[in-house]
This record gives structure tokens, sequence and C-alpha cells, in this order.
């Protein structure tokens, strides 16, 4: 009777029984040494075809993460974004209806008042008395628009200075009645003044009426500004 051929599962199991085999033997039985190499090979086998491939997915994952961080990093930072909330008292008791106009002007008031280095409630406190908030007002003697500038011409081309008409190098009318237009140039005025006088009382006053004096004008300003701010 043919000797039974033991399956690879058993043959496995009973390496350590066949593994002390006489010499001759060893061609028709697995020794320790093979049964070893073959359960090496299987486990390289295994861990290459289904363990290294998941861990390279997750090593590539791991790496398109860090440089999706990386570039994130060197992108540039948005900045915030600036405030255009208006410094000016939403409310001013007597003067509702002419304040609610000067208020619509409140972007062009902040954007002269960040140019020039005037505080914007002494802008709005000029434009309160001047105009009211009116940006075609003109008034008798000529002046024109929201911080009532004399222009260069119209009725203003009559008061004649020592060399010339007073305010030939002055804006026209039409440009003075651009409310964009008329604050930022009455600022700039007003604060050429300032320094040219030396304070903000001496250049409210020669900005101002010539036949109304400090007490008339820039004492009148500089205390409705006051009032103004909306802390």
């Amino acid at each position: 009777m043919k000797e039974k051929i033991p399956s690879p599962g058993y043959l496995g199991v009973k390496i350590h029984e066949w593994g002390d085999k006489p010499t001759e033997r060893r061609g028709d039985v697995v020794s320790k040494t093979i049964a070893t190499v073959i359960s090496a090979f299987f486990v390289v086998f295994f861990v290459t075809t289904f363990v290294l491939p998941s861990g390279n997915t997750s090593l590539a994952a791991e790496s398109a993460l860090g440089n999706s961080s990386a570039a994130s990093s060197i992108l540039p930072a948005i900045p915030a974004e600036k405030t255009t909330e208006c410094p000016l008292t939403d409310n001013l008791e007597g003067y509702e209806g002419s304040w609610d106009r000067v208020l619509s002007y409140c972007s062009e008031i902040r954007s002269a008042s960040e140019k020039y280095g005037i505080d914007p409630e002494i802008i709005a406190a000029i434009i309160l008395m001047e105009s009211g908030g009116d940006s075609g007002a003109i008034s008798t003697s000529g002046a024109v628009g929201l911080m009532q500038i004399m222009p260069s011409d119209g009725y203003a081309t009559t008061f004649v200075c020592t060399n010339g008409p007073c305010f030939s190098d002055r804006p026209t009318t039409v440009e003075l009645l651009d409310p964009a237009f008329n604050v930022e140039f009455g600022v700039r005025l007003l604060s050429e003044y300032v320094s040219l006088y030396g304070s903000l009382r001496e250049g409210l006053y020669h900005y101002g009426p010539l036949d109304v004096g400090y007490e008339g004008y820039s004492d009148r300003v500089i205390s409705l500004a006051e009032n103004l701010s909306k802390e």
C-alpha cells in the first residue's frame, strides 16, 4: 500500500517532527529550514500585497494634506475690513432735519478728515452752520455748497483784492456743487489755514465770514463740534 501523502496544512504542523530525518530522506520531506523560508515568503507576499498599499495610500494622503497646509500657510492674509461706521452722533436735538442731511455725507466727511487731519466733528459743525447739509445751497454773497466756499465765477468775481479778483484761483460753481469735491476742497483749505496761522481757532477765523469775529464763528464751530461725537 502506498504511503499517504500529508496535506500542506498537516505538513506545516508536523515540520518539527520531520526535521531530524536522515540525510538520504530529505528529498522526500520538507525540512525545517525550507518550511521557514516558505513561511517567510508568504509573510512578505501578504505584507507587500495587502498592507503596504494601504499604508502608502495613508502616506500619500498625509503628504497631500501636508502640502495643502504648506500652501495655505503661504497664502497672503486677508486684511481686516476697514470700519465704515460714522463717528458722528445719530441725533442732534434742535437740528433734526439739518443733521440728518449732514449725516448723509458722513463718508465724505470721514475721508477728508483722515486725509487732512481735521476732526470729523469740526467738519460736520461747519457744514451744519454753513449750509444745513444742503449741497445745492448758494448764498447771497456767492458762496457755494456744503461748506459754503467762494467760487472763481458768478457773483464772487465782484470781490476784488489788491492783485485782482479775490477768488480767481478757486474752483467753479459747478465743481463746488459736487458734495465730495466741496468737502474735500473745504477741509483742505481749512487745514492750510490751521497750518499757516498756528491753531484751529485761528484757522476757523480765517475760514469764516470776515465780519463776525472769533465768537461769531470760530468759537461757535468748536462749541458745536463738542456735541457731535458719537462717544
